[in-house]
C-alpha cells in the first residue's frame, strides 16, 4: 500500500509528511485495512467550503462534515482482490471541524488528537466499519478508541499535527 497525503487547509502549518504517512500506514495495519501494495491509500485535509462541496456533490448534504471516505476496493459489500487502479481508497478531512469543536469545548479531545481520530474514524470506514445505527456506532467508537489508545503509546498527536 501506497500512501499519499494532501494539506489543503492554509490555516495551520502544513504537518510532516513522512509522520503522518506513518501515523496512517499504523492506523490502517490496526484497522485491519487491505490495500493491494500497488494500489493508494489517499488522505485530504481540506478547506471548510471544500468539505461542504465534496458533501454536497457525493452525498447530497449541504453542510460540514469531518470525515467524508470512499472504499474503491468495495464491490457488493465484499473486497476486489483483482482491484488494481491507483487510489484504492480516499479520505477527506476537515481540520476546521477539528479546531471548532477544541475551541468549543465540545469535546475533551485537543486538536491534534481529534485530527488524529478522524484519520482512524476514516480508515475504520474504508475497512467496513459503519456508523449509522447505534450498535453499529459502538462497535466503531470502540475500535476508534483502541486504536487511538495504542497510537498514543508510538506517537505524540501534537507532533503530527501541531498548531504553530
Amino acid at each position: 500500500m501506497k500512501v499519499i497525503y494532501s494539506w489543503r487547509y492554509k490555516k495551520i502549518q502544513k504537518p510532516k509528511k513522512s509522520l503522518i504517512r506513518q501515523f496512517i500506514r499504523f492506523a490502517a495495519d490496526s484497522a485491519g485495512l487491505k490495500i493491494p501494495p500497488e494500489s493508494y491509500l489517499a488522505v485530504y485535509f481540506l478547506e471548510d467550503s471544500q468539505m461542504i462541496q465534496m458533501n454536497v456533490d457525493f452525498l447530497g448534504h449541504d453542510y460540514l462534515t469531518d470525515v467524508i471516505c470512499f472504499n474503491y476496493l468495495q464491490s457488493n459489500d465484499c473486497i476486489n482482490e483483482d482491484f488494481n487502479q491507483e487510489a484504492a481508497v480516499e479520505i477527506f478531512i476537515s481540520p476546521g471541524i477539528a479546531l471548532k469543536r477544541t475551541a468549543d469545548k465540545e469535546i475533551n479531545n485537543d486538536y491534534s488528537t481529534e485530527l488524529s481520530l478522524y484519520i482512524i474514524h476514516g480508515i475504520l470506514h474504508a475497512a467496513g466499519f459503519n456508523d449509522k445505527k447505534n450498535s453499529e456506532k459502538l462497535i466503531m467508537y470502540k475500535k476508534q478508541d483502541e486504536i487511538l489508545k495504542t497510537a498514543s503509546n508510538y506517537f505524540t498527536f501534537q507532533k503530527l499535527f501541531p498548531l504553530n
